[in-house]
C-alpha cells in the first residue's frame, strides 16, 4: 500500500479528528477518490521513492522553506518588541497620572488656604464675616475652574490608560494565539487583510481546513476577499502546507 503524509489535521464525518501522524489509522477509512481529493487539495502527501508528491507539484526547496520560517520567527520577535514598547509607554502615562493627581490635591489646598485668607480679611475690615466683594468671587471662580481643568486631564488620561491597556491585551491574546495555533487562521493569513479573517469566521469558513476546501466563487462573496487579494490567501496557506511539509522532511537533529 502507498504511504501518505498529513500536511494538517483533517475532520473526517463520522470518524472524528486526525492529526499529522495518524495516517495509517485515517487512509483505510478513505476510498481512493478520497484520497486523491486531498492529495489536489494538499491535505495528504503521497511519499514516493524520490521524494514528496504534494496534488502534481513537486515539493519546494528545503533551503528556500527554511528562510520562510526564519522570516516568521523575526515577525514574531517584531511583535515582541512593539509589545515592549507598547508597556513602556504605558508605565509613563500611570506615572504621569500619579503626578497630575499630586497636582490637583495641591491645587485643592491651595484654593482652602484663599478662601480662609478672604475670609479673615472681610473679617478683620467690617468686623464680621462676609461674603467676598467683587474681585475675589472670580480669583474663586478661577481656582474652581483650574480644577475642573485637571479633572479633565485625569479623566483623559485614565481613558488613554484603559485604551493602551485594552491595545496591549488585544496584542498578547493575538501573540498567545499565533504561537498556540500555528495552523489558526489568524496564523495561516497573518500577513494578509486583518479584516478578512474575521469576515471569513463571521461567513463560515471558520477553519483552515473551510477555507481551502472552498471554491474561489464562494470567497470572493465574503467581505473583504477580493479577486485581487484571493490569490494572496490561497499562497499564504500552501506556504504554511509547505512548511509543515518540509518539517516533516527534515531530519530530526
Amino acid at each position: 500500500m502507498p504511504k501518505y503524509v498529513l500536511t494538517q489535521s483533517l475532520r473526517v464525518p463520522n470518524q472524528g479528528r486526525f492529526l499529522p501522524g495518524e495516517e495509517e489509522r485515517l487512509v483505510p477509512l478513505l476510498d481512493e477518490a478520497q484520497i486523491a481529493d486531498l492529495i489536489k487539495r494538499g491535505i495528504l502527501a503521497q511519499v514516493l521513492d524520490v521524494g514528496v508528491s504534494i496534488g502534481a507539484q513537486e515539493s519546494e526547496d528545503v533551503e528556500s522553506l527554511r528562510s520562510q520560517i526564519e522570516r516568521l520567527q523575526e515577525q514574531a520577535e517584531t511583535t515582541d518588541r512593539n509589545h515592549a514598547a507598547l508597556y513602556e509607554a504605558f508605565t509613563g502615562i500611570s506615572d504621569e497620572n500619579v503626578a497630575l493627581t499630586a497636582q490637583l490635591k495641591e491645587a485643592k489646598g491651595d484654593a482652602q488656604k484663599a478662601s480662609e485668607l478672604v475670609a479673615s480679611m472681610h473679617a478683620a475690615a467690617v468686623g464680621e464675616v462676609r461674603g467676598p466683594i467683587r474681585g475675589v468671587l472670580e480669583d474663586v471662580a478661577d481656582l474652581h475652574d483650574s480644577r475642573e481643568r485637571a479633572n479633565s486631564q485625569i479623566e483623559q488620561l485614565t481613558n488613554e490608560r484603559a485604551d493602551l491597556r485594552a491595545e496591549n491585551d488585544k496584542l498578547k491574546a493575538q501573540l498567545d494565539a499565533q504561537r498556540a495555533d500555528p495552523n489558526s487562521l489568524e496564523a495561516v493569513l497573518e500577513g494578509v487583510d486583518k479584516r478578512i479573517v474575521p469576515a471569513l469566521k463571521k461567513a463560515g469558513f471558520d477553519t483552515l481546513e473551510k477555507v481551502v476546501a472552498a471554491s474561489d466563487e464562494s470567497l470572493v462573496n465574503v467581505a473583504f476577499v477580493t479577486g485581487e487579494n484571493l490569490p494572496k490567501i490561497r499562497a499564504a496557506i500552501k506556504a504554511h502546507s509547505d512548511a509543515a511539509m518540509a518539517q516533516l522532511q527534515a531530519p530530526a537533529s
